[in-house]
């Protein structure tokens, strides 16, 4: 099966209205009982002053930052969820998608930036490569970009390595379309970024309550 990249972004596209209402309802409960709050402590103790959300969807992370005094830019290519950011408020936020982001600076973008995030946001394989080297670029030399994805030996059908599918069956509401999602290793995952100029590395695994199994991984690459 060939996988297109680019339907990812397209099935986000079409499934803005009911991920803002997923969120807004708390219907995934791991992300309030341990996710959520992982990714916001990891970003804090870095202390950046100025930080970039990629991938930040309706801006939850952005507006949880900015109340702790940072000052945040949102990324999301999918203007459905762009827009509800703005009108929630808390931070700048831009249109943007990867691929645009890979061809130049949207107006607005002014780096460097202390500290770049993307949670549970990187979703392609050759993208994400692509994409590593430009955020190594926005960043001041002691940057450091956090990285929270699905843990690789969280159970799944598809073992690490591969594509995934995500056919939004877990969902409380009516999504459209599913799409793939490559699963890095671990080592894959530091492979990648070591090649797009990182050289420090942090891990931390994420567990759900007393779950024997990690649900996530958070990863904190620096220069």
């Amino acid at each position: 099966m060939a996988y297109s990249e680019t339907d990812i972004l397209k099935t986000w596209q079409l499934n803005a209205k009911p991920w803002i209402e997923t969120l807004e309802n708390g219907d995934i409960p791991s992300r309030a009982l341990a996710t959520n709050q992982a990714i916001v402590d990891a970003c804090l103790s870095l202390k950046p002053q100025r930080a970039l959300d990629i991938g930040c969807g309706e801006g939850w992370l952005c507006r949880a930052l900015a109340e702790a005094g940072v000052e945040m830019t949102g990324l999301d290519g999918v203007p459905g969820l762009i827009e509800n950011a703005q009108r929630k408020g808390g931070a700048q936020y831009l249109t943007c998608s990867y691929e645009k982001l890979l061809s130049g600076l949207p107006e607005g973008l002014t780096p460097p930036y202390d500290l770049a995030v993307c949670n549970f946001a990187l979703f392609g394989k050759d993208l994400t490569v692509a994409l590593a080297e430009v955020v190594h670029s926005l960043l001041t030399a002691k940057g450091r970009w956090v990285i929270q994805t699905l843990h690789p030996d969280y159970p799944m059908a598809a073992p690490p390595g591969s594509w995934a599918t995500e056919d939004w069956s877990a969902m409380k509401r009516s999504f459209q379309s599913g799409y793939a999602w490559y699963r890095w290793t671990k080592a894959g995952w530091q492979e990648m970024l070591q090649r797009a100029g990182f050289k420090e590395f942090k891990w931390e695994e994420v567990y759900v309550g007393e779950a024997s199994s990690p649900l996530s991984l958070l990863i904190e690459a620096g220069k």
